[in-house]
């Protein structure tokens, strides 16, 4: 069910779900238990999504099956409130490093030069720019979550200071 937009946005969500995992269509269609052709048609928001189906995808992606039925407007919304909570329950060393690793791995992407486009004299194609454009912004959804506690935290020991 749901509106032409509705199907574009939770195409959208999968697509950027299953990118997070770093899987492919296909490694999704196995873990999910439905077909490539759903698994397709679903991220080109050429389907209507039956309920079994998106329960399905949303167990394998470890997402709540209402945000897969019900997607938000913005798809990175979702990512950043859970990435809130992982980054909330993390103890303090435990969030200094997965904030530098995650620093690390944004550094190490944007500098990737086979993803200059091809008329910069890189190797990338315009999807291939896409894809990895989804990936940096996951990523950077992350780290934005991790430094949001990192910056509560330190408030939190200055009051205490105080």
């Amino acid at each position: 069910m749901g509106t032409e937009d509705e199907q574009e946005r939770r195409g959208r969500l999968i697509q950027r779900l299953r990118e997070r995992k770093l899987w492919t269509r296909e490694k999704l269609s196995r873990e999910a238990g439905v077909s490539l052709t759903t698994i397709i048609d679903s991220e080109e928001g050429r389907t209507q999504m039956r309920i079994g189906t998106a329960s399905k995808i949303a167990n394998a992606l470890e997402v709540d099956p209402l945000s897969i039925l019900h997607p938000p407007a913005d798809p990175l919304d979702v990512h950043f409130e859970r990435f809130l909570e992982e980054a909330r329950a993390m103890d303090d060393d435990d969030l200094w490093v997965r904030g530098r690793e995650l620093n690390r791995r944004l550094e190490k992407l944007s500098k990737d030069p086979a993803m200059l486009p091809r008329k910069l004299g890189g190797q990338a194609s315009r999807a291939e720019l896409a894809q990895h454009l989804r990936v940096l912004k996951g990523i950077a959804t992350e780290a934005r979550a991790v430094h949001v506690v990192i910056g509560e935290r330190l408030e939190s020991k200055v009051e205490a200071l105080a």
